[in-house]
């Protein structure tokens, strides 16, 4: 389950709140912690390479706080990406899981 990368408490599950989008490959959502309400912007991307035996997923997390969570989760279309150019988030990949600023390699 994805939220176990998540760091905002000690026993972290993360329920949907809004999902932008939901594909084969995709999934861009607004999710909060069931156990201490902390909001997180979801971005998951799963690719399959060419030699169709190399696969890989990254799932990127930003934190929310409660207001901008209240105005995305009431918007019609996800946020652009550029509303998180500057901020800290969590990337799991291939790497592990690493605190990053700004937007992940993969959605460049």
């Amino acid at each position: 389950m994805a939220s176990e990368y998540v760091d905002c408490c000690e026993n972290p599950s993360l329920e949907k709140v809004k999902v932008f989008l939901s594909t084969d490959y995709d999934i861009v959502a607004i999710r909060r912690c069931r156990s201490c309400g902390c909001y997180w912007y979801y971005w998951m991307k799963e690719r399959t390479f060419s030699d169709a035996d190399t696969y890989d997923r990254s799932i990127w997390y930003v934190r929310l706080n409660p207001e901008e969570a209240n105005v995305l989760a009431d918007a019609s279309a996800a946020p652009e990406l550029s509303l998180f150019k500057d901020r800290p988030g969590l990337l799991k990949d291939s790497d592990g899981m690493n605190a990053i600023r700004g937007i992940p390699r993969f959605l460049e």
